[in-house]
């Protein structure tokens, strides 16, 4: 079937009329009624700038848009009120435009400028520009799988692409700017397989890429690009995993203090893991207060390469309980356990106060490279210093193998620094601290506090591995243990 826009009309080619196809029009606006059991192709072309699309079908059906250009006046440019799957063929460049409020038809919904109650799959080697002026730009209230050509969404007034069940993309490229979030998958999962994204949210509060379930990256290219405070970049309520590709994420957004509790903009955050098993992840953050990776259950890190650098400023806030309390930038933060069993991990620590990773529980080197260098100096916060540190942990720290190699210029930085028990068993670390060492008021008088390549408040056991620590800083120390040190087989 050939519709051929023309300004304010349609030119119609319908050789299946008396096969359970209806094409009417009103002017631009086409609507299609297809009771038939084939898969037809509706072939799109020409220009209207007060023109749609509404299809009914009882069957999967085919969209080949070639050079068309559809901008509709009063609801969205294609309209598809049926669960059946839409293949949209992508040939040449095409554009969709919606109208700013939309005149609804009760019963059915519209909420974007390409809308469908179905799938909807993207092939082809062409271009799609939407502008999504109402809502969305591209919404699905099934699933969404770009398998080829270029979807740009150049504005949105809500999400760029927004689904119910679950995003796949396996090719081509998806470009979105939108005022709400990059890509929503709802209540369904993300998983990237190839092809190339660049992403734009700068709206407070917002996400280049979320779901409520499990995001999965196993290849492609993924940029992100984050100026907005709270902004995150990927954001689920599950497991983020990556298995493959490449993730970019320049992030510039500021920390945002609601209700007397600091909100992040965080580069990948996930509501209970997050596991590299391989892949690239190149992450920047200027932002105040920024984060890296942050996860509120565990951080597995086993394979591939991961580098993040942190730059941003460091401040304070009245906290929930109406203490002072101070934030600062991390590179990989859980709240859970952090374990490294392989992958080479860069982290650049340019802020004071700033941590490059922080367990909340326990941490695990087995195996993998880390390389750090540090230049935060401490800063004191209600009379105690927060170190600028490559490794904090809360729980305990065990090494049982890998690389640590670490230098340190801030004033008081600190290396590995543990709360509880840390266990060497094998591994190799280097931890060189040149920084000098300072004074503060403490709340019993003035205290003092230095560099430390490795500092723990428990029992330190070096049972096994190569150190190399050297603090050539005034007041500096190699290895510090408030308790008891063994050396050598217990």
């Amino acid at each position: 079937v050939e519709i051929k826009y023309n300004g304010s009309d349609a030119e119609i080619i319908n050789p299946f009329a008396f096969e359970g196809v209806t094409v009417e029009k009103t002017g631009a606006d086409v609507v299609v009624s297809s009771t038939s059991t084939s898969e037809i192709t509706y072939q799109l072309t020409g220009t209207t700038t007060t023109g749609s699309i509404k299809v009914y079908s009882d069957t999967k059906f085919k969209l080949n848009m070639n050079n068309v250009s559809i901008t509709n006046d009063n609801g969205a440019a294609i309209n598809i009120q049926t669960g059946k799957k839409c293949t949209v063929n992508l040939t040449g460049t095409s554009t969709l435009v919606d109208a700013a409020s939309y005149s609804t038809v009760s019963g059915e919904d519209q909420k974007g400028c390409f809308f469908s109650e179905g799938q909807i799959i993207f092939t082809g080697t062409g271009t799609l520009n939407v502008t999504g002026n109402y809502k969305h730009g591209i919404c699905s209230d099934d699933y969404i799988d770009i398998q080829g050509g270029n979807v740009n969404v150049v504005k949105a007034a809500n999400d760029g692409v927004r689904v119910n069940d679950y995003f796949l993309m396996t090719d081509g490229s998806l470009t979105t700017a939108a005022t709400g979030d990059g890509i929503d998958g709802d209540e369904g999962y993300i998983q990237i397989d190839g092809g190339s994204m660049n992403i734009t949210v700068s709206t407070a509060d917002t996400k280049g890429i979320k779901c409520d379930s499990v995001i999965i990256v196993n290849g492609g290219d993924v940029t992100l690009t984050v100026p907005a405070a709270q902004g995150k970049g990927f954001k689920t309520k599950q497991t983020m995993t990556v298995n493959g590709g490449t993730i970019t994420a320049n992030m510039t957004g500021d920390v945002a203090i609601v209700s007397n509790d600091p909100s992040y903009c965080t580069a990948i955050k996930t509501d209970v893991d997050f596991v590299q098993t391989n892949g690239t992840i190149n992450i920047t953050h200027s932002g105040a207060g920024g984060r890296g990776i942050s996860a509120d259950g565990n951080v597995n890190l086993k394979g591939g390469n991961l580098s993040v650098t942190v730059t941003g400023g460091n401040g304070t806030y009245t906290n929930t309980s109406g203490v002072t309390d101070n934030y600062a930038p991390t590179c990989v933060s859980a709240d859970g356990n952090v374990n490294v069993t392989g992958g080479n991990i860069t982290v650049n620590v340019k802020a004071n106060s700033a941590k490059g990773f922080k367990s909340d529980k326990n941490t695990t080197v087995s195996g993998g490279t880390i390389t750090g260098t540090l230049t935060g100096s401490s800063v004191v916060i209600n009379y105690d210093p927060s170190h600028c540190t490559l490794i904090k942990c809360d729980g305990n720290y065990t090494q049982n193998g890998g690389t640590i190699n670490a230098t340190h210029s801030g004033v008081g930085g600190k290396g590995i620094s543990v709360d509880g028990i840390a266990t060497f068993n094998a591994g190799n670390v280097t931890i060189t601290t040149s920084g000098s060492a300072a004074t503060y008021t403490a709340s019993s008088g003035t205290d003092t506090y230095s560099p430390i390549c490795i500092s723990v408040d428990g029992n330190l056991y070096l049972l096994g591995g190569t150190f190399n620590v050297k603090s050539t800083g005034a007041g500096g120390k190699c290895i510090k243990s408030d308790q008891q040190i063994t050396m050598g087989k217990i």
